[in-house]
C-alpha cells in the first residue's frame, strides 16, 4: 500500500531544535511468570504524549524537508499499522491506519537529491487501462520548450488514493488558510497519446 501525504509549512524552519520536545527510547518488558525479557518495544514521547511499539530505530521519526511537521509509524495490537503525521507548529497529530503492511525504519529513505524537490507548474495527467502516468512540467517565461521534470507512474488503485488524499489536505488547507483562488491556465497543445487532463 502507498499512503500520500501533503504537509503545510506553519512557519519553523527545519533547522529547529525539536530535542527538548521529543524522546525515544526502547524497553524489554519482563514477562510476569518466567522472568525473560520479550522483543523490546520502542516508546517515542512528543510534546508529553507517548507512542509504544513505533516502527523503525532511533530516532524513530523521519523530518519531513521544508515543514514543521514528523513522520512515524506505530504497530498496533492488531497488527495494523497507525502512521502518524504530527505538525511540530500546531502540536496536531494526524493518524492514518491501514491493515496493510508498511515497510519503515531502514526500508524507507529521503535522499538529499530527492528531499529538495523538483517545482512544476503544470501536470499532464494520462492513462491506460492499467495505470495512471502523471507527467510533471516546469514552463518558464523565455524558454520556448518546456520538459517533464518528473513522471509517475501509478496503479488505478494509488491514483485513486492520491486523489483522495489531495482532496483531503486541499479542503484541511482551505479551512486553515481561506478559499484557494482556481485560475483558469492557458490551454497548452499538448497530447501524449491517450485521454489527457491537465492539473
Amino acid at each position: 500500500m502507498v499512503i500520500f501525504l501533503a504537509a503545510h509549512n506553519s512557519g519553523w524552519a527545519q533547522t529547529n531544535d525539536w530535542s527538548h520536545r521529543i524522546s525515544g527510547g526502547t524497553k524489554n518488558w519482563l514477562t510476569s511468570w518466567m522472568g525473560m525479557c520479550s522483543n523490546p518495544i520502542h516508546v517515542l514521547k512528543v510534546d508529553g504524549k507517548r507512542f509504544e511499539n513505533v516502527r523503525g530505530e532511533k530516532p524513530f521519526y523521519l523530518r519531513i524537508p521544508n515543514t514543521n511537521a514528523i513522520l512515524f509509524a506505530v504497530d498496533e495490537k492488531d497488527y495494523s499499522i497507525t502512521l502518524h503525521y504530527y505538525d511540530m507548529g500546531a502540536k496536531e497529530d494526524v493518524a492514518f491506519h491501514t491493515s496493510n503492511n508498511l515497510l519503515w525504519g531502514r526500508n524507507i529513505g529521503l535522499p538529499e537529491e530527492v528531499a529538495e524537490g523538483i517545482y512544476s507548474n503544470l501536470a499532464i495527467i494520462t492513462h491506460s487501462n492499467s495505470e495512471f502516468i502523471l507527467d510533471f512540467i516546469r514552463i518558464m517565461p523565455g524558454v520556448p520548450k518546456a520538459k517533464v521534470k518528473s513522471r509517475i507512474v501509478l496503479t488505478p488503485q494509488h491514483a485513486k488514493r492520491l486523489m483522495k488524499a489531495l482532496k483531503d489536505n486541499v479542503s484541511k488547507f482551505e479551512s486553515m488558510h481561506g478559499h484557494i483562488q482556481d485560475t483558469e491556465a492557458n490551454a497548452i497543445p499538448m497530447n501524449f497519446g491517450g485521454p489527457t487532463a491537465k492539473a
